[in-house]
């Protein structure tokens, strides 16, 4: 994705941050503008001679893009999730305990926008681009998202960092014993590359497939 358009992945970051910066802004979020306002001056050294990126006209704004797909986030999850019978039902459930119901999903939130970023920078705002973005992304964002909930059961661990509260809840080994806890992340981290290989199924695109291998 980032060399087909010749930009470097820190270059695509700087951007990505940029232009969601530079969304409407309803209030709140003021870290996040005084972060962007700090790398906003070396954006011409990051890009080169590509454009700084600026959302259109009746673009949502910040708060709405994070409200909406966090909640798309949510949702993605659940089902990309294992349940039994493809999963014993105490490590199905120990899984979705450590993933569900809590964090800031701002890893896959950065990687919708990067996508989003991405298509903008590529084909403009055509009808549906921003959102076709989103779409091939998403399988990438969940996944993400399920390795961080995966290393997070790791460090809480006895063995590692032997916390008992994450989120304001008992954390996994905890609420479900060390053995299950074990189980249920690496789970998660079986799942995500599962998830990666399997997602989005677009038969009619094998390009999309290729890079997947690539990657994978």
């Amino acid at each position: 994705m980032f060399s087909a358009i010749g930009l470097s992945p820190r270059a695509i970051f700087a951007n990505t941050l940029l232009y969601h910066a530079n969304r409407p802004i309803d209030g709140g979020f003021e870290r996040f503008k005084r972060f962007t306002d700090l790398i906003r001056p070396n954006h011409a050294a990051s890009m080169g001679n590509v454009p700084m990126l600026l959302p259109h006209r009746g673009v949502e704004s910040f708060e709405t893009f994070v409200e909406r797909r966090r909640a798309e986030v949510e949702e993605h999850l659940e089902r990309a999730l294992p349940c039994p019978p493809v999963c014993p039902p105490a490590v199905a459930e120990a899984m979705r305990y450590g993933v569900l119901e809590g964090g800031k999903r701002m890893r896959p939130l950065l990687v919708l926008a990067a996508a989003e970023t991405v298509a903008v920078a590529q084909h403009g705002y055509a009808a549906g681009v921003v959102e076709e973005a989103r779409r091939l992304a998403m399988p990438a964002a969940c996944a993400l998202e399920l390795i961080h909930s995966h290393s997070l059961i790791n460090d809480d661990l006895p063995a590692m960092d032997n916390d008992c509260l994450r989120r304001g809840r008992p954390t996994v080994h905890v609420a479900f014993g060390e053995a299950l806890a074990i189980l249920a992340g690496d789970g998660l981290l079986a799942e995500a590359f599962a998830l990666l290989a399997n997602q989005p199924d677009d038969c009619n695109q094998p390009h999309i497939a290729e890079r997947k291998l690539r990657v994978l």
